[in-house]
């Protein structure tokens, strides 16, 4: 085996001895490279040390080494350290063993032990790239020590002036050292070689970003997720980035003179004025109220001031005027109602599942409050899915300032899709019939979003063959409609994908005018005039990120003196009692809670409640850790220290 080493700074620091002193190097080059005794034939110039060993019998096992790979790609590093260490001391001349062997340390936070192992790996085969890359990504990551690790980045580099990923990690360092034009041209080289690397993608955005360029670093970002398959810190990281994106175009001049000029447009198709007012008491994000709904000359949007995405939401209220207001110029807007026979009739489909109930004990107010909640959820379905979809497609294309506020608020829309389905205690209380009926509209949700973004959380839902084919079938009727949709012709969808998932029994299409014209004759009808927009969606959105944001925050001070009343309240209430609360306010709560609400929330066994959002999440936990404390991971209720403070003050 003949090993060849440039002469050069590199070479010294490998074999750690100080630049210059060329002996001391020849001699530490043959102390190490002395194999079973026998010493390594070395031949010296001005340019290069010549290392020749006499390996008589090099010990491979193939089968060994094949389960060591296995191993390490299911990353059972603990598994397989073990073996790499008996075939290293096996094979000491192997390079790539101990690259290994190296990798595996740094996986198990080694980080001494796997800069020894990759000194090993280099040694006997100084142009191992992969070495070089690991162990620079040791000095800068695990040892902070910049200068080191560009030793090795451009060491790597210089092997193979066409590896990115040595060219990106040049770049990183020099980003963190803040001297990002020099960063930049790494990237940029990097990129250049190859574009499916997550890794310089969000770097490229990040200095974008760092410049203002928002629209360049929002699709630098948006690539590093859909290059990412692993949901890791860099996956986290390149979100973040789009959320900062976000929050920076929300706050511009630009964007809300955008905002204000398609304003004026709606205005003009609809021939009513528009006005948007900040008011924190709705019970959603955003809400639209229609001008002829409540008797006024104008229509008004109402938004809650605070959520990073309700400049998307009020853009998405606007085009729900304009759909409306382009269907009625040709007389075809359709007015989504239900009346009481609607309802009977949901009752006797779903007869047996409310049986259920009452052999478990529930009260008839319980029931009826489930069957109230389980029927209007699904009908908010039935008309928001389809009609959304154009909404986000007009967004997307018509808006591409705005796509990484949209990005942003239906992320979070479609990650609530997931959670409103998959999760425990919604399940187990859940009819399975409308469960299924909700996850496939969820599903054609995300499908949009995958269609927009190439982001798929497809398989979060966990859905059936039936379910995905039933999403899909109802997502192809729409692209046959995408590109050419006709005022009104949105509607068909509405109806169609009730029919098709035999829920249009529930519902009942009705042309404006003819109601506007007879509206005695509809007096049977339920219609909700100012149907709020995904208000289902925004309360779960809502109820999200309060969670979020006091999971790691102190006591909260308005949920613990809420749970000492609750403690209080059903100290002398039975088992069977609590149980029916219980219940009660899960049914509510799959429909999201919104924290900030001040009153409004009745439970029907709570006799005269009306519950503040705070309130209500207090009694939620109470309810829940006094009649089934097992379940209380599953609710995901960041409240343990409340209660634990509450239980302390039971007299």
């Amino acid at each position: 085996m003949i090993i060849l080493h440039k002469i050069n700074s590199f070479l010294y620091n490998l074999f750690s001895i100080s630049e210059g002193e060329k002996e001391d190097l020849i001699q530490a080059i043959k102390r190490y490279y002395t194999y079973d005794g026998i010493s390594p034939e070395i031949k010296v110039n001005e340019r290069d040390v010549s290392v020749k060993v006499d390996v008589n019998k090099i010990y491979f096992e193939a089968v060994k080494y094949n389960q060591l790979i296995s191993m390490c790609e299911s990353r059972q590093f603990t598994e397989a350290y073990p073996l790499a260490i008996e075939l290293c001391s096996a094979n000491k001349t192997n390079s790539d063993l101990f690259r290994i062997k190296g990798q595996i340390e740094s996986e198990l936070n080694e980080a001494d032990k796997a800069v020894d192992s990759f000194i090993d790996a280099l040694r006997w085969n100084p142009e191992n790239v992969y070495a070089l890359i690991m162990m620079g990504n040791i000095f800068a990551r695990d040892k902070s020590d910049i200068d080191t690790a560009m030793i090795y980045y451009k060491q790597a580099s210089l092997i193979d002036p066409n590896d990115h990923i040595s060219l990106n990690n040049i770049g990183a360092n020099l980003l963190s050292l803040e001297r990002y034009d020099e960063a930049q041209e790494y990237f940029e080289k990097a990129n250049s070689i190859s574009s499916d690397y997550p890794n310089t993608q969000y770097a490229l955005g990040l200095l974008a970003f760092k410049k203002r360029k928002y629209n360049e670093a929002f699709n630098y970002a948006i690539k590093s997720v859909k290059l990412n398959n692993l949901r890791d810190a860099l996956y986290i990281n390149s979100v973040k980035l789009i959320e900062d994106i976000s929050a920076e175009i929300s706050d511009s001049d630009t964007t809300i003179r955008t905002l204000k000029e398609f304003t004026k447009h709606i205005e003009e198709i609809s021939g009513v004025n528009t006005r948007i007012e900040i008011d924190n008491e709705i019970p959603t994000i955003a809400k639209v109220e229609y001008a002829e709904n409540h008797n006024r000359d104008y229509h008004l949007i109402k938004y809650k001031e605070g959520y990073k995405g309700h400049l998307h939401l009020i853009l998405h209220e606007l085009i729900h005027i304009e759909l409306a207001s382009e269907a009625k110029i040709s007389n075809d807007n359709l007015l989504f109602t239900s009346s009481e026979e609607h309802r009977k009739r949901f009752i006797a489909e779903h007869g047996n599942y409310f049986k259920t109930l009452t052999k478990k004990g529930f009260s008839n107010e319980s029931i009826i409050g489930v069957i109230n909640s389980l029927f209007e959820g699904i009908n908010r379905q039935i008309f928001n899915t389809p009609i959304d979809l154009f909404i986000e497609d007009r967004i997307f294309n018509r808006f591409p300032d705005f796509r990484p506020i949209q990005f942003t608020s239906l992320l979070t829309i479609v990650l609530e899709g997931v959670d409103a389905v998959t999760r425990k205690d919604v399940v187990d209380i859940m009819d399975d019939n409308i469960l299924s009926k909700s996850k496939t509209y969820n599903l054609i949700n995300a499908i949009h979003f995958r269609n927009l973004f190439g982001i798929d959380f497809i398989k979060n839902f966990k859905a059936s063959h039936t379910e995905m084919r039933q999403a899909e079938k109802c997502y192809d009727e729409f692209l046959e409609y995408r590109y050419d949709k006709q005022p009104g012709e949105e509607y068909e969808l509405v109806q169609h994908w009730g029919e098709d998932l035999k829920l249009n029994q529930y519902f009942k299409l009705v042309n404006e005018v003819q109601f506007r014209k007879s509206e005695p004759s509809y007096a049977d009808l339920d219609f909700e005039n100012d149907i709020d927009i995904d208000t289902e969606s925004n309360q779960k959105i809502e109820m999200h990120s309060f969670l979020e944001e006091h999971k790691d925050k102190n006591l909260n001070l308005s949920v613990m003196m809420y749970m000492i009343g609750a403690l209080e309240y059903f100290k002398n209430k039975s088992d069977a009692e609590i149980k029916e609360t219980a219940f009660q306010i899960a049914s509510m709560g799959v429909n999201g809670i919104s924290p900030e609400k001040k009153s409004g929330y009745k439970v029907p066994s709570i006799k005269d409640s009306d519950f503040s959002g705070y309130q209500m999440l207090a009694y939620y936990y109470v309810s829940w850790a006094l009649s089934a404390p097992q379940l209380l991971p599953d609710l995901q209720l960041p409240f343990d220290k409340e209660y634990e403070t509450a239980k302390s003050f039971e007299h």
